[in-house]
C-alpha cells in the first residue's frame, strides 16, 4: 500500500515562519507609511526615485547573495563527482548561510514592491472607483 507524503496541518503550521510574516507585516507598515507622509509633504519625485534604488538595491543583493532565484539548495548527490565530500559540505553550509542572509533583503525588496503597487491602485485605479461609485449613485 502506497503512503501518504503530505505533511500534516500541524507540521505545516511548525514550518510555517510566523516571525518572518510579522517582520514583513511590520516592514510593510513602516515602508509604507513613510513613503506616503513624504509623498504628502510634496516630495513626490525624490521619494520615489529613493524608493526605486533602494528596491533595486535590495534586488540585486538577493540575487547576488542567492547565486541567483535558486529554488531549492542541491543535495549532496547533485553536486559535482569530482568535489571530495568535505567540499560538497562546505558548498552546502554556504547555500545554507546565503538563504539566510538573503531574507534580510527580502524583508526590504517585498514592502517596495507592495509600496509601490499601493501607490499604482491609488494613482490610477482608486480615482476611477470613486468616480464610478459617484456616477452610479447619481443616476439610479
Amino acid at each position: 500500500m502506497k503512503q501518504n507524503n503530505k505533511p500534516t496541518l500541524k507540521e505545516s503550521f511548525s514550518r510555517f515562519n510566523f516571525k518572518l510574516v510579522i517582520a514583513l507585516a511590520v516592514n510593510i507598515i513602516l515602508f509604507l507609511g513613510v513613503f506616503l507622509v513624504v509623498w504628502e509633504m510634496g516630495y513626490e519625485l525624490v521619494i520615489s526615485i529613493l524608493y526605486g534604488v533602494i528596491a533595486l538595491a535590495a534586488a540585486l543583493w538577493y540575487i547576488i547573495i542567492n547565486k541567483g532565484m535558486i529554488g531549492r539548495l542541491p543535495t549532496a548527490d547533485e553536486l559535482p563527482p569530482t568535489w571530495d565530500k568535505q567540499q560538497r559540505q562546505s558548498f552546502l553550509d554556504d547555500m545554507k548561510a546565503r538563504r539566510k542572509k538573503s531574507k534580510i533583503a527580502m524583508l526590504i525588496l517585498v514592502p517596495m514592491i507592495v509600496t509601490f503597487f499601493y501607490q499604482l491602485l491609488s494613482l490610477y485605479l482608486f480615482p476611477h472607483l470613486a468616480l464610478t461609485a459617484v456616477f452610479a449613485a447619481f443616476f439610479q
